[in-house]
């Protein structure tokens, strides 16, 4: 590390200090251990006084902590929030605890997890209710809450510095990148008033400081000569079960959309995409008014429900019948509820996908596939991130592959996204989501402030935008259509797209698998029954139970569910909603079988029904 740069650290450092102006500690709060909730508001009940300090959380257990705040009126240059900490920072997202916060209401606010530790705060009186969550393990922990004051200020001047330093260490020493990059933060910092900590005069020329960084660097030093472009999207994957069980994916769920809306009503130029239906459903069924902030900001343009399927599922133990019912599924309720038509199928962490997916895709009106889990496989490394991917018979649908679905946001990870980019001759455009996943609640505050600087394109560095991803594959593709004919090449794979890695998923967990291959015959019968009964008999058609029924044949087919990768809860759950599934689907195939026979007369025979495709003769 040079003198410099290290000077410039230093001083971040010591910015990093002073943001915060004052800071009062949450002394009292009321406890009240819960089962899994059923509504937004604790139940009745005295509950306990909490003083902070630690507590045992068994497994999977629950409690509400409820407080009360008084916000002070903020200064021009204040802003207030309220910190957490847990004690179990710096853990995995997927298996911390993880809160959902309430203020003043029975919507979520955002999530409190190891990544989302503040929430802003509006003056006045207010009452905070936390729904805690101790996690996937028995484990001690703690809430400990502060109201704390921030320097606006300060606060951004520590990024305007902070971002820039990052992206210097990225670069070659010798760069001229590197070199314009440390003169510019270099000048800045001696522009910084340190003597006296929250005097007047350390204020000014934090404002100076700021604003010759914003002129004399911001603005005629970046956004020059950029090669390459990262087209990002913010992205939170929720695994629907693995780890944990559908009860708390509902709450995942909750918690990380509460987060994307409560930071974009911070950052204008935030915009997140999101896949699966089955989410989008709980969200729906928990917390209406959130649901409706979410269409809000769909019909914006910020917030992009993409993904074709009902979920991300398996697709290579499932049934053709069933992969189409997922795209039907999936697409039909994007479009009922948001008025989205998708076009891209996208599975990023699936184990595999089937040579029977492109024709299938192709003739659902999805003509583009977007994964990043082959960039996994263990021995062979696949060759390309932008190809043709062909099915069986011929059929073509155009493919994007990243490198992983759960990236922070920060230089050195746009400048690896960018190293990583396989076919630049065939596109400059690469896409990127980012954010933390699976109970990690997606983007944070951290990288919304990388993203403003990134995008005002630093020295060295590749443009940086954010954008849906329906758009950037749309560019990508087009400029890979031009290339290739240019090149008179086309990267091009036929066949299935094998996993080098997470396998044995065709052996694990058998009972499962044979519970979702007799669901799968069992509803094409009754459904098959139940229109010829219709249409023949007069039957009334059981729409409604066979929808339900089949949405809960496609939750099971979930990628961590189906291959037997989940946790022995899930499969609980599982083995029931598979007992009531047969159950009625073989009462809804008789009632069907019924009507047709009492209207056929058989002369004192017998009467076969082979619901089969072709003929039988057993």
């Amino acid at each position: 590390m040079t003198f410099i740069q290290e000077k410039i650290q230093m001083t971040c450092q010591n910015l990093s200090e002073r943001i915060v102006i004052r800071s009062e500690r949450v002394g009292e709060m009321t406890m009240l251990r819960v089962p899994y909730k059923t509504s937004n508001t604790p139940p009745d009940g005295d509950g306990e006084t909490y003083r902070g300090g630690p507590i045992d959380f068994p497994r999977d257990s629950h409690a509400w902590f409820i407080f009360p705040v008084d916000v002070p009126a903020e200064g021009a240059d204040e802003a207030v929030w309220l910190r957490f900490t847990t004690g179990r920072e710096g853990q995995w997202d997927a298996q911390n605890p993880q809160g959902t916060v309430f203020i003043d209401g029975d919507t979520a606010v955002q999530a409190l997890d190891t990544n989302h530790t503040e929430v802003r705060l509006k003056p006045g009186r207010h009452e905070v209710r936390i729904y805690f969550y101790g996690g996937t393990a028995a484990a001690t922990l703690m809430l400990d809450a502060s109201v704390v004051t921030k320097s606006v200020s300060v606060e951004k001047l520590y990024w305007d510095l902070f971002v820039p330093l990052c992206a210097m260490k990225s670069l070659d020493r010798d760069s001229y990148a590197y070199t314009e990059i440390s003169n510019a933060l270099d000048h800045a910092c001696m522009l910084i008033d340190f003597r006296e900590r929250g005097s007047d005069a350390f204020y000014k020329s934090v404002r100076e400081a700021d604003a010759w960084l914003d002129s004399e660097f911001y603005e005629k030093r970046c956004g020059r000569d950029a090669l390459g472009k990262i087209a990002l999207i913010g992205h939170t994957h929720i695994d629907v079960a693995w780890l944990w069980t559908l009860a708390q994916t509902a709450e995942k769920a909750q918690r990380s959309f509460s987060t994307v809306i409560a930071l974009m009503e911070q950052y204008p130029n935030y915009v997140f995409m999101s896949s699966q239906p089955q989410l989008y459903r709980y969200v729906k069924e928990n917390d209406p008014a959130l649901y409706e902030k979410i269409k809000a900001r769909v019909a914006e343009g910020r917030w992009e429900p993409e993904g074709a399927m009902w979920l991300e599922a398996d697709t290579n133990l499932v049934s053709g019948e069933s992969l189409i019912r997922q795209l039907l599924y999936g697409k039909k309720f994007m479009k009922d509820e948001f008025g989205a038509e998708n076009h891209i199928l996208w599975l990023p962490d699936v184990f595999g996908y089937s040579a029977a997916l492109p024709q299938i895709l192709r003739k659902s009106g999805v003509d583009a596939f977007y994964t990043t889990k082959l960039s996994w496989c263990e021995t062979d490394r696949f060759p390309h991130d932008n190809f043709i991917w062909q099915g069986i018979d011929g059929t073509e649908v155009f493919a994007v592959l990243n490198e992983s679905y759960v990236k922070p946001l920060d230089p050195q990870t746009i400048l690896s996204s960018a190293d990583r980019h396989v076919d630049k001759k065939y596109s400059e455009t690469h896409l990127s989501t980012f954010g933390f996943g699976d109970g990690g609640g997606g983007p944070t505050r951290e990288m919304l402030e990388n993203y403003e600087r990134l995008k005002r394109g630093l020295p060295g560095f590749p443009r940086v935008t954010m954008q849906p991803a329906a758009e950037t594959i749309a560019e990508i593709r087009a400029q890979f259509e031009e290339n290739a004919a240019s090149l008179r090449f086309v990267p091009k794979w036929v066949g299935e797209l094998y996993l080098e890695m997470h396998r044995g998923t065709y052996t694990t967990m058998a009972k499962n698998k044979q519970s979702n291959r007799r669901a799968e015959f069992l509803y094409q019968t009754a459904e098959t029954l139940s229109a010829a009964a219709c249409l023949l008999a007069g039957h009334a058609y059981p729409k409604a139970a066979l929808d339900e029924n089949w949405h809960t044949i496609l939750k099971n087919q979930f990628h961590d569910i189906i291959p037997g990768s989940s946790i022995k809860d899930v499969y609980d759950v599982s083995h029931a909603e598979y007992d009531a599934l047969l159950a009625e689907g073989g009462r809804l195939a008789d009632e069907a079988e019924g009507a047709l026979a009492q209207n056929i007369r058989t002369g004192g025979g017998t009467l076969l029904v082979n619901p089969a495709p072709f003929a039988r003769a057993e």
